[in-house]
């Protein structure tokens, strides 16, 4: 990357109000692409799903980081929902970052609480 060129960003949720938010703000400084199950407005997209490890990775290769936004950020989400959102995609951006060799990554956690709600 030569000092005019832009790192390349990878936004997972970039079709979301942060994502979206964040291409706003920073996009004189970066060149993203956004990685969401559908395409984002305003920039390169790739539609596809984080279950995917082969697709992530895909996705991933020829970056330079990755912002990991996407995830379920509902409260009332049930645990499969949880599992499956936030914890396994997450950890398909890492191994994806992993093998390509991509070697930044933003992790953004959501402020949602899970457990049992007891009765009073």
């Amino acid at each position: 990357m030569t000092m005019t060129e832009r790192p390349k960003v990878l936004i997972t949720g970039g079709a979301g109000l942060i994502g979206s938010i964040m291409v706003k703000n920073l996009s004189d400084e970066y060149e993203f692409t956004s990685f969401d199950l559908k395409q984002a407005e305003g920039i390169p997209s790739i539609v596809g799903d984080l279950h995917d490890l082969s697709a992530v990775e895909e996705a991933v290769a020829g970056h330079d980081a990755v912002v990991h936004l996407a995830a379920d950020t509902r409260v009332e989400a049930d645990w499969e929902s949880t599992l499956k959102n936030n914890f396994i995609s997450t950890d398909n951006v890492f191994e994806a970052n992993k093998r390509t060799g991509v070697k930044r990554v933003c992790l953004c956690q959501f402020p949602t609480r899970h457990g049992w709600i007891l009765p009073r």
